[in-house]
């Protein structure tokens, strides 16, 4: 039990690692200007550690699909990811690139903890459901 959620976890977090290290040689292949290179290194910097975050709204709306809970599921990741960083982007577009990078681990969290809190309280129906 949690043994995907661990796998997941422990990759992106593996992932994240290797693309914040490797984001300028990553970089290179796409660009020779070192001003782009310098903003994407940055970017991954943002982004990148905080991806693992995400990994647990991704399984559990993943099992809350397969459940034929298709609904929840796609209501939480719309407001949590697009309606959230729309309403970010906003507000905070006048702030700088590195407020506005804020908006994906933000809306990873707030995302993951509204999906986890719906799967915990759904789950124990789901079970007798199957059970039947």
């Amino acid at each position: 039990k949690g043994t995907c959620i661990i796998m997941e976890t422990v990759l992106a977090v593996v992932i994240g690692f290797f693309v914040v290290t490797a984001a300028p040689v990553l970089l290179s292949f796409f660009t020779k200007s070192k001003t782009v290179i310098e903003i994407g290194r940055q970017i991954s910097l943002e982004i990148a550690p905080f991806y693992w975050t995400f990994i647990i709204s991704e399984i559990l709306s993943s099992a809350l699909r397969a459940e034929n809970y298709v609904m929840i599921s796609t209501i939480t990741n719309l407001l949590g990811i697009c309606v959230f960083r729309i309403i970010w982007v906003y507000f905070m577009a006048s702030s700088g690139i590195a407020h506005l990078l804020y908006c994906y681990p933000v809306s990873y969290v707030i995302t993951s903890t509204i999906v986890f809190i719906y799967f915990c309280w759904r789950q124990p129906r789901i079970f007798k459901k199957m059970a039947k």
